[in-house]
């Protein structure tokens, strides 16, 4: 509805800026801006270490740390029981590894984690399962983490500001800009061969892609070209 009747469509990637002319809105009223989450991100000042004891823990300075979130419906079940268990056995075979793997109040995501609590102990500091974070202290564990491996949306956009690679923990995404530039990765369940592949090098930050969700100037540009609109200085 609001794409009706908008005079100016702002879109983060090519992508967005096509599925609008997909849908009927006219390419002179669509700039491509880049993603204002990007902006936010490096505005915002170095994270501080946070106060929370089990992220605390966590040896950031001397394993590579895999922060993990998991809990979307399509994979309740066998599938997200696969995953964590993968998520276990890597702690056996890989010594430098760890992970933070965020809680979920689903009661699905609650009985899959069991697998991780009970292998917890065996682990300490290097299996850390942490309640949702607050904002700050996601921030904190990206700027900090080897890697991440999620089925959020969100956090595919947020990585690739932190020049982290993701493993996208499912069979397919509507974020297809990170899997095109080479900084994501659909591994579905196959949490254990994404892993692989990037302690391999087979799957690395290509050299010269920059983010694919932008360059921290969306707001300038939004601004500018709202500032042209409204003077008449502007098309469209």
């Amino acid at each position: 509805m609001l794409s009706r009747i908008a005079a100016r469509h702002f879109a983060p990637t090519r992508r967005a800026a096509d599925a609008l002319v997909s849908e009927g809105i006219l390419a002179g009223s669509i700039q491509i801006t880049g993603n204002t989450i990007v902006d936010t991100l490096l505005m915002r000042p170095a994270p501080a270490r946070p106060a929370d004891s089990a992220l605390a823990a966590v040896p950031w300075d001397t394993h590579r740390v895999v922060f993990m979130t998991t809990h979307r419906r399509e994979s309740h079940g066998t599938t997200l029981r696969s995953i964590l268990q993968q998520a276990v056995d890597a702690l056996v075979r890989i010594p430098d590894i760890a992970f933070v793997i965020t809680s979920h109040p689903n009661p699905a995501v609650q009985n899959a984690l069991q697998i991780a609590r009970a292998a917890a102990e065996h682990f300490p500091g290097r299996l850390v399962i942490v309640e949702p974070l607050t904002y700050a202290d996601v921030l904190f564990v990206l700027s900090h983490c080897w890697l991440v491996a999620t089925d959020s949306g969100g956090l595919q956009e947020e990585a690739p500001s932190f020049r982290r690679l993701v493993l996208i923990l499912r069979g397919a995404t509507e974020r297809l800009e990170g899997v095109d530039a080479g900084v994501a990765r659909l591994v579905g369940s196959a949490l254990a061969a994404g892993i692989d592949a990037v302690r391999s090098g087979e799957f690395a930050w290509p050299e010269g892609v920059p983010n694919p969700y932008g360059d921290g100037h969306a707001g300038e540009r939004i601004a500018a070209a709202i500032h042209a609109h409204i003077s008449g200085t502007g098309s469209g």
